[in-house]
């Protein structure tokens, strides 16, 4: 095992320093070159390596799917290093580990990401090797199991995937499950913890929040790996952009979501019970595509957005959203399909979803009634100068590659 999953490990140790080991069990615990079970997780009660041939560190000659550990056998904690993109089941593995974690129980998960080169296919085995990015892996999670928080992260160089869903909660049923999701892309520190504070303060405890951090720093990142509040807290070692980070949250969705948001890292919720008025919105309303709240007057560049500009507590019909802040019904979102990611760092990525959204037969309006504050260029802002004004001319020829004369005027 090269030192970066350990490291990563070790990272995810430091920062909930109160996480029990207690008893392990690990799934592909032949030790070819490092193992977990006497350096970042040392202090275990108890250890059981199973893997399908023996060697070092291989307690049970099983295959992990297929193992009994007998009746009612649970543990603290299961571990799966760099095993997955060798095992053609991962699946059924997958729901083994979270079968046989205990309530309240941790899993860590690393294997290699898809842009990994293959470095070994085990005869005798299948001769199987695919690569795992981070959504293949929470979105099955996410199937199997809820948890209280799930880090994960993806990194270009080693291309690894990182998982480690901790706390595992008993199912308590439909009721208890947020459905609506809250997607916040950031790339700095500055405004996630209060973006993700305000709306979960004035939340009506259906909704959850899901930070997607791409191309932060090193500080940023261990700043937003302590902020409380996300279910899933995704990391990527790169810049993916405004259109690709919504993507990827909008994949990584709880399964019971009937709505996304996509909220700007860079906003702050102002109205209580806000998730619920935006769910009774878009789940009762018909043929809503996209609704947006109203904003600071020019926070925004469409003046329909602005708070008090149309002087009514009514709903009211746009021809087009800007999103510092959109929510969406996920049959929306998955009639219309992901976010375009050739329009990059962002902009006008959204004019072209609203052109998709109305082709569809789908409404976008505004409810004057929510209301959100939202610094203007707080993720922009940041910029080095010139590279803003590149990055607008880059999604300005996308979109109009793509549209044409629909679109008169940008």
């Amino acid at each position: 095992m090269h030192p970066q999953p350990l490291n990563w490990i070790s990272r995810i140790r430091a920062a909930r320093p109160s996480l029990y080991v207690g008893a392990v069990a690990e799934c592909g615990a032949l030790d070819m070159n490092g193992s977990t079970r006497n350096t970042v997780l040392a202090d275990h009660e108890s250890w059981v390596g199973v893997d399908w041939r023996a060697g070092k560190g291989v307690d049970v000659v099983s295959v992990f799917h297929e193992w009994d550990p007998g009746e009612g056998v649970l543990f603290d904690t299961l571990v799966q290093t760099e095993v997955a993109e060798h095992d053609k089941d991962w699946r059924e593995t997958l729901a083994k580990c979270v079968k046989l974690l205990k309530p309240g129980g941790n899993l860590f998960f690393t294997c290699a990401a898809r842009a990994r080169p293959v470095h070994e296919k085990h005869v005798g085995r299948d001769e199987w090797y695919q690569g795992l990015d981070l959504v293949d892996v929470v979105t099955e999670l996410r199937r199997l199991a809820e948890f209280d928080e799930i880090i994960c992260a993806q990194n270009v160089s080693p291309a690894d995937t990182y998982v480690a869903a901790l706390g595992k909660r008993v199912d308590t049923g439909w009721r208890s499950r947020p459905l609506l999701t809250a997607v916040i892309p950031a790339c700095q520190d500055r405004y996630a913890p209060r973006c993700i504070k305000t709306h979960s303060d004035l939340s009506a405890g259906v909704s959850e929040y899901i930070l997607v951090v791409n191309g932060a720093d090193p500080n940023a990142e261990e700043v937003l790996l302590r902020t409380p509040g996300p279910s899933v807290l995704a990391f990527y070692d790169v810049p993916l952009g405004f259109p690709e980070a919504c993507n990827v949250g909008i994949a990584l969705r709880h399964p019971a979501a009937l709505a996304v948001a996509l909220v700007n890292d860079d906003t702050e919720q102002l109205i209580y019970e806000w998730d619920d008025r935006v769910l009774t919105i878009l789940t009762q309303e018909g043929n809503i595509g996209a609704l947006s709240p109203v904003l600071g007057k020019e926070t925004i560049a469409n003046p329909y957005q602005w708070q008090g500009v149309v002087p009514t507590p009514e709903m009211y019909d746009v021809q087009m959203l800007f999103f510092a802040w959109t929510a969406f019904p996920v049959t929306a979102l998955e009639t219309v399909g992901p976010f375009d990611p050739r329009f990059g760092l962002g902009t006008f990525e959204d004019v072209d979803y609203c052109l998709r959204l109305t082709d569809a037969g789908l409404r976008l309006v505004v409810d004057p009634v929510l209301v959100v504050y939202h610094r203007k260029h707080g993720t922009f802002g940041t910029l080095p100068a010139g590279q803003f004004k590149a990055v607008m001319q880059n999604s300005e020829r996308v979109l109009r590659a793509k549209w044409g004369a629909r679109i008169a005027s940008v």
